[in-house]
């Protein structure tokens, strides 16, 4: 859908950087919590290696208390709106594409507004 996957000519990458989800604006921004209760950045070796400073400082800074976004909490968001959904965990295309056909539907199929009652 946006994900364009790993190939041999390059990395994957967002086919459509501007309408990119949730998941991906945090990734890399936001951090999950680990087995001891910590707060830990959510990034990918390749940024934990390239930009080995800037990686360092920032996880020093969120152990002294640098308030981040935590995926955790917007998983639970999530649950609370639709605990099926919201506890299956998909590659990101597929959760993309599982997404907007819920919305869709959604609007597709919802009660028309009955427009003489607003006018009243």
């Amino acid at each position: 859908m946006i994900y364009k996957p790993l190939t041999i000519l390059n990395q994957g990458r967002c086919s459509n950087y501007k309408y990119r989800g949730l998941i991906c604006r945090l990734f890399g921004f936001a951090a999950n919590t680990d087995k001891y209760g910590n707060l830990r950045l959510a990034t990918c070796k390749i940024i934990k290696e390239g930009q080995a400073d800037n990686y360092n400082s920032t996880a020093e800074a969120i152990s002294k208390g640098l308030h981040v976004p935590v995926f955790t909490e917007y998983y639970m968001q999530l649950n609370q709106i639709d605990f099926q959904l919201g506890n299956m965990i998909l590659p990101i295309n597929k959760a993309l594409r599982m997404a907007l056909e819920e919305v869709l539907q959604y609007y597709a199929y919802r009660p028309s507004p009955d427009v003489d009652k607003k006018c009243l």
